[in-house]
């Protein structure tokens, strides 16, 4: 990224909203621009409604898949404390798909394996038409509220496949310093649809005027939600939001 774009952060105030723990690229290249950073975690990863008893079943039965596909970091560590508590490893028949970039370090770093498949653009649709047309068995391990965009894809490229639920979210309790703190942002990173109605919900009429949205989904609940101005970050990486940032800054 150019110097030009770095400097266009300087004095200005990002609202960032990923759970407690992550972001700390995108916060360091922010102060590094000069730019002001106020962390207001949007969600919170609690075990799913059934405690993990349906990815634990799925887990002990991996030898009847052929793919298992992860759409977010949290999904691969519920994976890795699943298979720790079955006792067991990954087949090494067993083909993984990511659904971007910070999705696959945490395959590599957690389960020591490279993913087999991860798309151009970090998307659950994107991840979907990866695939190449098969009949083979898929488990997808997701959030609680993700959508349906990779099961309906998967199925309609020939695919059978099994969704678990891996994991489920909650709003954090903020402080009301940290609330009035975040109501002064000039700009807001959201990564979710969930994250910008939980956004409005904490911040109301201060949400802020400028909002730069992770994939062509999150842009459109933020267009559709709010009277903001809104940019969509194509490259989820933190270089990417920087890019993303200074246009909107």
């Amino acid at each position: 990224m150019a110097s030009g774009e770095l400097l266009r952060l300087g004095g200005v105030t990002v609202l960032t909203c990923r759970q407690k723990g992550r972001g700390g690229d995108l916060h360091s290249f922010i102060r590094e621009a000069g730019g002001i950073v106020v962390h207001l975690p949007l969600i919170e990863v609690v075990a799913p409604a059934d405690g993990g008893a349906a990815l634990r079943s799925a887990l002990v039965r991996l030898d009847d898949f052929d793919w298992m596909v992860c759409t977010s970091a949290n999904g691969v560590e519920a994976v890795a404390r699943g298979l720790l508590t079955v006792g067991r490893e990954l087949p090494s028949d067993l083909r993984l798909a990511a659904v971007g970039p910070a999705t696959a370090a945490t395959f590599s770093r957690l389960l020591d394996r490279e993913p087999d498949l991860v798309p151009e653009r970090a998307t659950a649709a994107d991840l979907g038409q990866a695939f190449p047309l098969s009949t083979q068995r898929v488990l997808a391990a997701l959030a609680a509220a993700a959508g349906d965009d990779v099961k309906q894809v998967l199925r309609a490229r020939g695919y059978s496949v099994e969704v678990v639920t891996a994991y489920d979210t909650q709003m954090p309790v903020h402080s009301p310093d940290l609330v009035r703190q975040a109501g002064t942002a000039d700009v807001a990173v959201v990564s979710s649809p969930s994250a910008v109605r939980r956004l409005i919900d904490v911040l109301e009429d201060r949400t802020p005027g400028r909002i730069v949205a992770i994939g062509p989904k999150t842009a459109a609940a933020a267009r559709n939600f709010t009277a903001a101005r809104v940019w969509e970050a194509r490259d989820t990486s933190a270089a990417g939001l920087m890019a993303a940032l200074a246009q909107a800054t």
